[in-house]
């Protein structure tokens, strides 16, 4: 790093969310301090989705609730990204962000994971999260300074950072009481003036938060309340104790812009959404002031607004699947995520099964799956996006489909794009003892070319029993050579069927997996849908096997993530 660039930082909640994209921002972009998201002692899976708006361009209200795996997964998951970690280069520090209820909580949290931190970051300043977490502990000066100094206490050597709310009367005096605790730093400032954000055709409430659907700013609407509040904070401290300001930051000008109030490191958080991860790397050297760098194209906005759809007609397949329609089509690419909503219920990814008319295939197995499996012809049903690139764009000689489950929604639109390119298909459908056959029949004929492109195996008691049949549509389609293999449904299902594909002579590289059931917020900034480090709401759900096999486990928190059905 040379002298004039400016030390970056990411910020918690933001995209650096799990070990893997840790790992991604260390070797890929410019970044110094790597801040995961805010640890409890116990998991918390947070709100339930919307937990992220984006009421004007750049502009975000987001209400995650303090989503995590808790203290003993955290510290399992770090013990595994320690050897990676060896291979960090030399500027990058981990800075660990814990969220405690009480002073013994921060302490606990300290004793275990300071081991693993070159740094701790005190969440004072959630203004969304319940109880005693938070905000309500960065308001108070003698609580901030109380669990400051007991997180000091077991820290060691490791310097501990308080991160400040900027809705606190005086933030300056709350600087203070941190660093009288023993912090050697401050962050400042987190999301401010939490409200409730309202879609403009349903006049609904957006976030999903039992505060009211209350959520905290970010982005551009809080740049100069965060140069505000770095610049009072620096002249309560005084010169030497450093100071991450962080808050609206787009441009480099912004960079230096909290650089010249008081800041010594500048965190990066809501810009992400309006750029592709490709482009990253190269906005970290823009922002960070690297010479020959330039601010990659993005865009204005991040796109989060809901499109309302009229309810054609709701058919129910059977007592878990239903196929609804709405009014109007889509342009849509397989591998490509919408999102649906129903105000008050909540929001979750699908694939269309069709963009014209706009059709999905919903198994109703969660809350929300349920709540919208018994919308009726007439009612409205809101979507945004659609997001990710789709398809890769190859076109092999050949193309073996298999799915089962949730991923069976995919499967038309998928075959129907392959067709589109005169690729051979087959497809293998698996279904339970008890699935309705007929309708995913109908689906398939008038996309397929011959009556034995598709094959429907129940299981019959055998769990994925279609897979035996991989080993002979390989040799039905002339061998491994130029095939590729795409593969949708529930993730177990979805290894299996890698394994068996590649048992069957087809490259790692030419297996593809869908994996959309961990995507949060659609525009990067969760960072629970990546997969090997590339996020699928950019780069599109299909993943490669390789891809796939590289972290073990793709998504965020292992079997954490499974409980959140649709």
């Amino acid at each position: 790093m040379s002298p004039r660039e400016v030390p970056l930082a990411t910020v918690s909640g933001v995209a650096s969310t799990n070990p893997a994209m840790l790992d991604w921002f260390a070797r890929n972009t410019v970044v110094s301090i790597l801040t995961t998201k805010s640890i409890q002692v116990e998991p918390n899976p947070g709100n339930r989705e919307p937990i992220l708006t984006e009421p004007e361009p750049g502009s975000f209200g987001n209400a995650v609730g303090l989503r995590n795996p808790g203290l003993a997964e955290t510290v399992r998951e770090l013990q595994e990204l320690a050897p990676r970690r060896k291979s960090w280069p030399a500027r990058c520090r981990l800075n660990i962000s814990l969220a405690g209820g009480s002073a013994e909580e921060f302490a606990l949290l300290a004793r275990e994971l300071a081991p693993f931190a070159d740094m701790l970051e005190l969440n004072f300043s959630c203004p969304h999260a319940r109880g005693s977490y938070g905000a309500a502990i960065g308001s108070d000066p003698a609580l901030v300074r109380e669990y400051t100094a007991a997180v000091c206490a077991e820290a060691g050597s490791v310097p501990v950072y308080a991160k400040l709310t900027p809705d606190a009367p005086d933030p300056g005096r709350i600087a203070r009481a941190a660093v009288e605790g023993g912090a050697r730093g401050i962050v400042a400032i987190n999301t401010a003036d939490p409200q409730a954000y309202r879609e403009p055709h349903s006049g609904a409430s957006i976030l999903s938060n039992p505060l009211g659907g209350r959520g905290g700013k970010s982005g551009r609407w809080i740049r100069e309340r965060a140069r505000e509040c770095v610049a009072e904070i620096r002249r309560a401290l005084g010169p030497e104790v450093p100071l991450i300001g962080m808050g609206g930051v787009e441009t480099h000008e912004d960079v230096c812009a909290l650089m010249s109030l008081g800041a010594t490191a500048v965190g990066v958080g809501s810009v992400l959404a309006r750029y592709h991860q490709r482009d990253w790397p190269e906005l970290f050297r823009s922002l960070a002031g690297v010479p020959g760098a330039e601010l990659p194209p993005g865009k204005e906005a991040a796109g989060m607004a809901f499109t309302p759809f009229t309810v054609a007609h709701r058919k129910d397949l059977d007592d878990a699947l239903c196929e609804i329609t709405l009014e109007g089509s889509l342009s849509y690419r397989a591998g490509q995520v919408c999102f649906l909503w129903l105000p008050g219920v909540g929001e979750k990814p699908f694939s269309p099964a069709d963009a014209d008319p706009l059709r999905f295939l919903v198994h109703r197995r969660g809350p929300f799956s349920r709540a919208l499996g018994q919308v009726e012809a007439g009612d409205t049903v809101y979507l945004r996006g659609p997001y990710g690139e789709g398809l890769p764009r190859e076109t092999p000689r050949a193309a073996l489909l298999i799915g089962a489950g949730s991923g069976t929604a995919v499967l038309p639109a998928l075959a129907r794009e392959l067709a589109d390119r005169k690729v051979p298909l087959r497809i293998l459908v698996g279904l339970r003892r008890d699935d309705t056959q007929k309708p995913l029949s109908e689906t398939f004929q008038a996309i397929l070319s011959g009556k034995d492109d598709l094959r429907i195996v129940r299981d019959e008691g055998e769990q994925a029993r279609v897979l035996r049949d991989v080993g002979r549509e390989v040799s039905s389609l002339g061998g491994a050579e130029g095939l590729s293999c795409y593969v949708v449904g529930p993730e177990p299902f979805m290894e299996a069927a890698a394994r068996e594909a590649e048992g069957a002579g087809i490259s790692p590289d030419r297996v593809w997996l869908s994996l959309e059931q961990t995507m949060l917020c659609g525009v990067g900034l969760c960072g629970a849908c990546q997969c090997g480090g590339a996020l699928t709401c950019m780069y599109g759900t299909f993943v490669t096997a390789r891809q796939y096999w590289e972290y073990g486990e793709c998504g965020q928190y292992g079997e954490y993530r499974e409980g959140a059905s649709p």
